[in-house]
C-alpha cells in the first residue's frame, strides 16, 4: 500500500513543479508590492510587471485547481510558455537579470522529466527545450548589452533585484532537486523491473512451470553439490525417485487437466510433508526424485510417512474423489560412488516396486 502511494506522488509530481510555480509568481507580486506600495514609492514601470504576475499567477492557479482533469502536457504547456514569457518580460521592464537564466536550465531538466515517457511525442521535447535555449540566449544577450550590472541598479531597484534573485535561484534549486529526485525513482523502477524480470526469467530457468518444483537442469546442480560435499565433508547423501501409480489411466478417464491437478495437488502434499532442508525436483512426467542432502536410518520412515500421506486422502477433481499412489524407489552414496550410480540404482528399486505390487517404498541393500 505505501509502495503504491509512493509511486503515485513520484508519477504525479509534476503538480509540485505548477506549486512553485505560484510561489514564483507570488513572491515576485510581493517583492514588487515591498519595493513599491509598502515604502510609498510608485515605480510606473513596475506596474506591468505585476500585472503579467498576477494574470500568470491566477492562470496557474485555475490549471493546478483542475490539474486532475486536464491534460498534463497541456498544463506543462502553460507552465512553460508563461515562465518563458515572464523572464523576457522581466528583463525588457527592468532591465536587470537576476540570473533568470537559472530558471530555463531547470525548464529544461524537468522537461526531460516530465516527457520522458513513449505517450509524449519526441518533437514535442526538441521544440520546448528550443523555445528555453532561444530564451537563455536572448537573456545573455539582453545582459551584455542594456542590463545593468548589479552595483549600478538604483537604489529604488535594489530591493527587487536581492528579492528577484533569491526568488530565482530557490525556484531553481527546488524544480532541479524536484527532477533529480524523479530521474532517481525512474533508475530504481527500472533496475527494479530488471532485477525482477532477471529473477523471473532464473526461476523458470530452474524449476518446472505446472508443479514450480525443479526441473532436471536445477536438480543436476543440486546432485553436483552433494557430490561436492561428500568428497570434502564425507556427509552421504540419499536420493529417492519416486511415480505415480496408473497415472495413464488417471489421464485416460479423467482427461489430462486432472493429470495437472493431481501432479500439482500431490506434489503440494508432499511438500508440506517434507523438512524444508529435503530438495525435490520433477525428474519426468510423473516421475520426481527427493534429494537429502544427508541421510540417517530415519530416513526410510520420514520416506515412509511421505508416501503413506499421497494416499491419506483422496484427491477431490470436479466433485469426484480420486485416490492416488505412489512407488518409491531409494539409494544413497554410502557404497556407491557417484551420483548417477545412485540414481541408476535408486531407478531400480523403483521398477522392483512397480513389479512387486506399487504403492510401496523400495529401499536398496546398498543404502
Amino acid at each position: 500500500m505505501m509502495t503504491r502511494f509512493r509511486y503515485y506522488c513520484i508519477h504525479n509530481i509534476s503538480i509540485f513543479i505548477y506549486v512553485i510555480s505560484l510561489f514564483f509568481h507570488l513572491y515576485n507580486i510581493t517583492a514588487i508590492w515591498e519595493c513599491t506600495v509598502a515604502h510609498g514609492i510608485f515605480i510606473p514601470r513596475l506596474m506591468p510587471l505585476a500585472g503579467i504576475n498576477i494574470v500568470l499567477f491566477l492562470m496557474n492557479l485555475s490549471f493546478v485547481s483542475t490539474y486532475i482533469k486536464r491534460n498534463k502536457l497541456v498544463v506543462y504547456t502553460v507552465y512553460s510558455v508563461s515562465t518563458a514569457v515572464y523572464c523576457t518580460a522581466y528583463i525588457f521592464i527592468t532591465r536587470m537579470d537576476p540570473l533568470l537564466e537559472s530558471v530555463m536550465i531547470a525548464q529544461i531538466a524537468m522537461t526531460y522529466m516530465l516527457t520522458n515517457n513513449s505517450k509524449v511525442p519526441r518533437h514535442y521535447y526538441r521544440i520546448m527545450n528550443t523555445l528555453f535555449v532561444l530564451v537563455i540566449i536572448f537573456i545573455e544577450l539582453a545582459s551584455l548589452t542594456y542590463c545593468k550590472t548589479p552595483y549600478a541598479i538604483e537604489h529604488q531597484y535594489m530591493q527587487l533585484y536581492h528579492l528577484s534573485f533569491g526568488c530565482t535561484i530557490l525556484t531553481s534549486l527546488l524544480c532541479i532537486l524536484v527532477a533529480a529526485g524523479y530521474s532517481s525513482f525512474i533508475l530504481y523502477r527500472t533496475r527494479l523491473q530488471e532485477e525482477r524480470a532477471e529473477a523471473s526469467t532464473n526461476y523458470l530457468a530452474n524449476h518446472d512451470p505446472l508443479t514450480h518444483l525443479m526441473n532436471r537442469r536445477r536438480i543436476s546442480d543440486i546432485l553436483a553439490a552433494c557430490e561436492k560435499k561428500r568428497q570434502t565433508e564425507g556427509i552421504n547423501y540419499a536420493f529417492c525417485i519416486f511415480d505415480i501409480d496408473n497415472f495413464k489411466r488417471i489421464n485416460d478417464v479423467y482427461g489430462h487437466d486432472c493429470g495437472d491437478f493431481i501432479l500439482h495437488e500431490l506434489t503440494h502434499r508432499i511438500r508440506l510433508a517434507l523438512p524444508d532442508k529435503i530438495k525435490i525436483g520433477r525428474w519426468g512426467g510423473e516421475e520426481f526424485l527427493i534429494i537429502y542432502p544427508s541421510c540417517t536410518e530415519n530416513t526410510i520412515f520420514e520416506l515412509d510417512a511421505v508416501r503413506a500421506s499421497i494416499s491419506a486422502a483422496p484427491y477431490i477433481y470436479n466433485g469426484e474423489p480420486i485416490i492416488v499412489t505412489a512407488t518409491f524407489g531409494i539409494s544413497s552414496s554410502r557404497n556407491l560412488p557417484t551420483p548417477d550410480a545412485v540414481l541408476t540404482d535408486a531407478d531400480r528399486r523403483l521398477l522392483e516396486g512397480k513389479t512387486n505390487g506399487k504403492n510401496r517404498l523400495v529401499v536398496s541393500e546398498l543404502f
